[in-house]
C-alpha cells in the first residue's frame, strides 16, 4: 500500500458538556455529543449552562502560523463570529519546539506536525436559534473548518389521548 502525504493543515474538535483535566494531565470529556445536540425542555433563544469544545489543530512547521480560533453561533454573520480566541505565544512556541525535538531524535521528521490543543469550557452560552455551531481556525484571511454541530429543539411530546 502507498501512504499519501497529509495536507498542510489538519484539525478536528469534539463538543461536550464539560472538559476536565486530571492531575496526570489526561482529559476527561463529559457528555460528548455525536454530531447533533438536541435541546430538551427549552425554547430558543436560550442559554446553554455548559458547553465544552476540545480542539486539536495541526500544521506543518514550515508553514506555521499561530492559530486564532473562531466560533460561529447559529445566526451569526459569516464575517462576524461570536467568539474569537488567540492562544498565548508560548503555546505555539511549545508546539514548534516539540517538532524540533522530533527532528533531532529523527522520529519520522517528514510526518512531524506542530500540534496545538485548545480546550474551552463556556458557561451560560447564548444560543439565539436552532442551527449550526461552527468552529474554524483563521490563518490570515482564510478560515479552515475544524468542526460543526447541529443544535435543534427536541420534538414536542405528543398530546396524551383521553382514556375511552
Amino acid at each position: 500500500m502507498i501512504t499519501l502525504d497529509s495536507q498542510d493543515i489538519l484539525g478536528h474538535c469534539t463538543f461536550c458538556d464539560e472538559i476536565r483535566t486530571e492531575n496526570t494531565g489526561k482529559l476527561i470529556l463529559i457528555g460528548v455529543y455525536p454530531g447533533k445536540m438536541v435541546i430538551h425542555g427549552g425554547t430558543f433563544p436560550l442559554f446553554m449552562p455548559r458547553l465544552g469544545v476540545s480542539i486539536v489543530y495541526m500544521q506543518r512547521p514550515e508553514a506555521f502560523i499561530a492559530p486564532k480560533f473562531v466560533i460561529f453561533l447559529p445566526g451569526d454573520d459569516e464575517n462576524k463570529p461570536s467568539i474569537e480566541a488567540e492562544l498565548p505565544p508560548e503555546v505555539s512556541e511549545g508546539s514548534l519546539e516539540n517538532v524540533k525535538r522530533l527532528h533531532a531524535e529523527n522520529v519520522e521528521p517528514r510526518n512531524a506536525f506542530a500540534t496545538v490543543i485548545a480546550n474551552f469550557n463556556f458557561g451560560n452560552l447564548p444560543i439565539p436559534k436552532p442551527g449550526l455551531l461552527k468552529v474554524r481556525v483563521a490563518r490570515g484571511q482564510e478560515l479552515f473548518r475544524l468542526g460543526t454541530i447541529v443544535i435543534e429543539a427536541a420534538p414536542a411530546p405528543a398530546a396524551a389521548q383521553p382514556a375511552a
